[in-house]
């Protein structure tokens, strides 16, 4: 397990990542992650990981600030 507030990061070197609520702690979003191993600095412009990382920080935003 490895946590951290880094999306990118996070899409970049693991398998599976878990988003969580704030509280009360709940799993909010699960994503599996298909990238190949190794995982090369390139593949941070893959089209499916640019797309992961912008589709998970709209998870994030407060309810008020979605749909801007």
């Amino acid at each position: 397990m490895f946590v951290t507030h880094g999306i990118d990061e996070a899409v970049f070197l693991a398998d599976r990542v878990v988003v969580m609520s704030p509280r009360p702690g709940r799993v909010r979003e699960e994503v599996l992650v298909p990238l190949p191993r190794p995982r090369t600095a390139e593949m941070r412009s893959d089209p499916w990981f640019v797309s992961t990382v912008n589709a998970l920080w709209e998870t994030l935003k407060p309810e008020w600030q979605k749909g801007e």
